[in-house]
């Protein structure tokens, strides 16, 4: 397709901005110009960064108005012409000021903060592809106000993962989530979603099945099944053998083929509880993951089509 020409019909102008991949015995190269000319760039269409959404929360849950806030962006970098044009499409799905108190909404006290964000251009992104892979990840430690930014990342048509909404919030349960998926139901609809990917807390998947409906697999973030596994290397006192153990789960996840991981698996409880420094963390190993191989484990990811974790992974490789 020639996009410049594409873009030349739409602006009456060649904008020189381009993408290249060209693909060679097995090597992929890109050549890119990000410069772009003749043409505006749509504030709709622009993501909205983890820094940027950790001074508007902080913002609002002091009480600033938003429309202060609003002139405030205005006066900053971005152009005035273009945030004035889209200005009355507030990105702002919900929002519960720390000291008021809701009474069409039980699941906050008065003292709780919440802040939904979703562009219009996220919804449609959202509606468009949220139908095959939806992700949610928490982080935590943004700011001074102790707040938490869920995250929702849906996987575009170029295997791009895309965040498609962000909730603030001092609170991390169930009753959150569920609050959460319905203001985004109640502007895009149901997504009913074939692949759902998050950290091991149950209460994500949970709230999601309460509000738009089951998925077909229920997937955990490798990032966090990593980190729970080295946090937990304390029950082991021998420094070599916690270091020996880690290199074998990880080698045991990244297994793409099922025979082979089912008799390593195996292998390696056998290992784990054969001896009395490595056997408390078999036995947590044991309860907490062969139980449920299913959710974290590669050779299930095959199937799928693509890396359904790096998306994820990224965000957590780039925080601040």
């Amino acid at each position: 397709m020639n996009l410049v020409g594409a873009l030349r019909s739409k602006i009456g102008h060649a904008c020189p901005s381009n993408k290249k991949v060209h693909l060679q015995n097995s090597n992929l190269t890109v050549q890119y110009c990000n410069t772009h000319l003749s043409h505006t760039h749509e504030i709709g269409k622009q993501r909205l960064n983890v820094e940027d959404l950790g001074k508007i929360a902080g913002k609002l849950s002091l009480g600033v108005p938003v429309n202060k806030i609003l002139e405030d962006i205005r006066l900053s970098n971005v152009e005035c012409d273009t945030m004035t044009a889209k200005c009355d499409e507030s990105p702002i799905i919900y929002f519960k000021q720390q000291g008021n108190s809701n009474n069409n909404v039980q699941t906050f006290t008065k003292d709780d903060f919440c802040l939904i964000i979703m562009t219009q251009f996220q919804s449609e992104i959202l509606m468009k592809f949220g139908n095959d892979k939806i992700y949610i990840d928490g982080t935590h430690g943004l700011n001074g106000y102790n707040f938490q930014l869920y995250t929702i990342v849906v996987v575009d048509e170029f295997g791009n993962g895309y965040p498609v909404a962000f909730c603030f919030s001092n609170k991390s349960d169930i009753a959150l989530y569920k609050h959460y998926f319905q203001c985004i139901k109640n502007v895009t609809g149901n997504i009913t979603a074939n692949v759902f990917m998050s950290d091991d807390e149950l209460a994500f998947y949970n709230a999601w099945n309460a509000v738009m409906g089951p998925t077909e697999k229920q997937l955990l973030c490798t990032w966090h099944v990593l980190r729970n596994w080295t946090k937990n290397l304390s029950k082991i006192q021998c420094n070599e053998k916690k270091t020996i153990v880690f290199k074998t789960l990880k080698a045991l996840l990244y297994e793409t083929n099922e025979h082979y991981f089912y008799i390593e698996h195996q292998t390696v409880l056998n290992d784990l509880f054969n001896d009395t420094e490595t056997e408390d963390y078999g036995k947590y190993f044991k309860m907490m993951y062969s139980c449920r191989v299913e959710k974290w484990v590669y050779f299930i990811r095959n199937h799928i089509g693509i890396n359904t974790n790096m998306y994820l992974e990224e965000r957590h490789f780039t925080k601040p």
